[in-house]
């Protein structure tokens, strides 16, 4: 949490101005005043003689500032108000308005204990020029303690939203590395899965290429998850090398068609979104069948989006592979949180076929 200075130390420097320039304009205003005209011994004589009035204006300044700031908001209550206008007028201005008696009555060569009979005698509009300076400097101070309190309580405001957020983004993160976590060990249990057939069917040759090419898609899945973005040019190649695998436990009986329209290079996408695309496609085609099956990959990049397109034909009468069923629903969650309603995953029967689109936005920030 960020803290201020002092509020009286920060008020010696504006109010050292503040009163200095109030001496310059009377200075100024003596200045004319010679039958001569102008002069400027008049406004250096004038300074001088008015230089010990100020300093206690400086001090008035510093200290009622420090106290009013305090306040906080017991600023707007009358009565705190009144009463600190008060305790300011009995122990301020009375003691100046005998401090500025003395003061003159020594500049004139007369004993400063002849104040108070100066005083005894004055009639009360002598000091009124005196009053309402001190008027207003008290309701600047106070204006000036009401803004300092309003931007402190602003500025508390954005940090407690700034940690909101941030408490936020956490929460968000962790929810991603969740489905992340929960999404590698749902591939690599396909993964294995194919190879395990191979090996169950005696394919020794087959089994020991499939594990060679496991080895690369693990690769890229460990480095995968410790990144946050990938080109989309790097997920076809992974999808690709996954194909390559899944060949050898189907052979022939897998058939792909790939399309690519426009540059995947210039689409950032978060890792392992196009494998679960996949991966569906086998689940709803070869997994339930013993026939050939037909896997349509199409990928149209334009200047504000990509779309991906996963198709394989629907068998009458024979239900999916149940798998894990996690892929689609942690792909749908995943980027809802990574493009909070700009991205989308439509996966669903059109007729004869079973097709999973996939809409991901182009972006310039830099992912």
């Amino acid at each position: 949490m960020s803290t201020q200075p002092p509020a009286w130390r920060s008020a010696i420097g504006p109010s050292v101005l503040g009163i200095g320039a109030l001496a310059l304009l009377q200075a100024l205003a003596a200045m004319a005043r010679p039958p001569g005209g102008p002069s400027l011994q008049a406004a250096l004589d004038a300074l001088w003689q008015s230089a010990p009035y100020y300093p206690p204006w400086v001090v008035l300044c510093v200290v009622a500032f420090g106290v009013l700031a305090e306040g906080g908001s017991r600023l707007g209550d009358r009565r705190f108000v009144a009463g600190g206008f008060a305790v300011a007028f009995v122990t301020f201005f009375l003691p100046y308005v005998v401090y500025e008696v003395a003061v003159a009555e020594a500049q004139a060569g007369r004993p400063w204990t002849g104040a108070l009979q100066v005083l005894r005698h004055a009639r009360p509009l002598t000091f009124f020029a005196d009053f309402v300076l001190f008027v207003g400097v008290y309701a600047l101070l106070h204006g000036a303690a009401l803004a300092r309190g309003e931007l402190a309580r602003e500025r508390e405001a954005r940090r407690m939203a700034a940690e909101v957020l941030e408490l936020r983004l956490q929460v968000e993160r962790q929810r991603l590395q969740a489905l992340q976590a929960q999404l590698e060990p749902h591939f690599l249990f396909n993964a294995l899965n194919a190879v395990s057939g191979l090996v169950r069917t005696g394919a020794s040759d087959e089994a020991l290429a499939a594990i060679n090419q496991l080895a690369g898609l693990l690769r890229y899945a460990t480095t995968a998850s410790r990144t946050e973005w990938v080109g989309l040019d790097e997920e076809l190649a992974f999808v690709d090398d996954y194909l390559a695998l899944q060949r050898l436990r189907y052979g022939e009986r897998l058939r792909v068609t790939v399309r690519t329209s426009g540059d995947p290079t210039e689409i950032r996408c978060p890792p392992l979104v196009l494998q679960p695309l996949v991966e569906n496609a086998l689940r709803h085609d070869l997994d339930v069948h013993a026939g050939e099956g037909h896997l349509a990959l199409a990928v149209d990049v334009d200047e504000d989006r990509a779309v991906v397109r996963v198709e394989n034909a629907l068998r009458a009468g024979r239900p999916p592979n149940p798998g894990l069923g996690l892929g689609l629903s942690s792909l749908s969650e995943r980027l809802a949180m990574r493009f909070p309603g700009a991205a989308s995953l439509d996966a669903g029967a059109r007729g004869e076929l079973f097709v999973a689109e996939l809409t991901l936005p182009r972006s310039d920030d830099g992912r």
